[in-house]
């Protein structure tokens, strides 16, 4: 009976290990869209360490700014940014307004930081993470 627990907890262990984590879709979301690593983090805002930590540990936690910065910085479409911020824990939350800011910005397309920056700053909201 202890056997059959602990062989039900290993595959259990090894079934959760397979799912795809906010570090893995980073990979493959670049790789999708033939984005360098330097594209990818530079885009985003991120610093090339920072960027380095994120994806050589599959269990990192990221801020949801920074979930957010990914985002905008693949260009990535509202589903996949969602996506993306549930394999980091989080979601868009319709009653926080930097939150709904971004995401109409990228409902429609607008992945210009400046312009993002803009908004942000006017409404004195905090700006996604720059590492330029």
């Amino acid at each position: 009976m202890e056997n059959e627990k602990i062989d039900y907890y290993s595959k259990l262990i090894a079934k959760v290990s397979e799912v795809e984590t906010f570090s893995d879709m980073v990979i493959r979301l670049a790789r999708e869209k033939n984005l360098t690593s330097t594209e990818v983090y530079k885009n985003a805002g991120i610093d090339a360490k920072h960027y380095s930590k994120i994806i050589s540990d599959r269990k990192y936690q990221p801020k949801k700014s920074t979930v957010l910065a990914f985002a905008v910085g693949m260009k990535l479409n509202e589903a996949d940014s969602s996506f993306l911020l549930e394999k980091a824990g989080y979601s868009f939350n319709p009653s926080n307004t930097f939150d709904e800011i971004i995401r109409v910005f990228i409902k429609n397309g607008v992945y210009d930081r400046q312009t993002i920056d803009s908004v942000m700053s006017a409404l004195n909201l905090p700006l996604l993470p720059s590492n330029w």
